[in-house]
């Protein structure tokens, strides 16, 4: 008898813990980030879109083409370090790229693939200081 309510409270948490699952971390304005559908991050406010929260930026070669399908990492250089909400987002056709930072200082690196397959370019912006309710743009070209 003393089992039930220790039963009924696991299969509780389970059901919460299941729920959380389904959540999905977008950005402001509901739109999907570009790592999710390869879709095209949300125009930033200097193309005359909606103000965003996040860092956006473009990713080019050293010509200035633009790089489709590279890798876009954040790591956090100030301490307390935050929780960074995806390990990585894609470029799209254009090499733009848009992610939802929480507030902090990061280094902000894209790794493309070589045209050769063989390796990979890489390039990086650092002391990226993200700020709440701000919009912040790093473009990155690639050697």
């Amino acid at each position: 008898m003393r089992r039930w309510p220790l039963l009924l409270a696991l299969a509780c948490l389970v059901g919460t813990i299941g729920g959380c699952a389904d959540q999905r971390s977008t950005p402001p304005g509901g739109d999907e980030p570009a790592s999710r559908d390869g879709s095209s991050p949300p125009p930033s406010s200097s193309s005359g879109g909606e103000q965003r929260d996040g860092v956006v930026g473009h990713v080019t070669a050293g010509d200035g083409t633009p790089l489709e399908g590279c890798s876009v990492t954040a790591d956090p250089t100030s301490f307390p370090a935050p929780a960074v909400p995806e390990k990585a987002v894609i470029t799209d056709a254009d090499g733009r790229y848009y992610w939802s930072l929480p507030p902090a200082t990061y280094t902000i690196t894209a790794y493309c693939p070589r045209d050769e397959g063989t390796g990979q370019r890489t390039g990086e912006v650092t002391d990226l200081a993200v700020t709440e309710g701000e919009e912040h743009t790093a473009d990155i070209t690639v050697r």
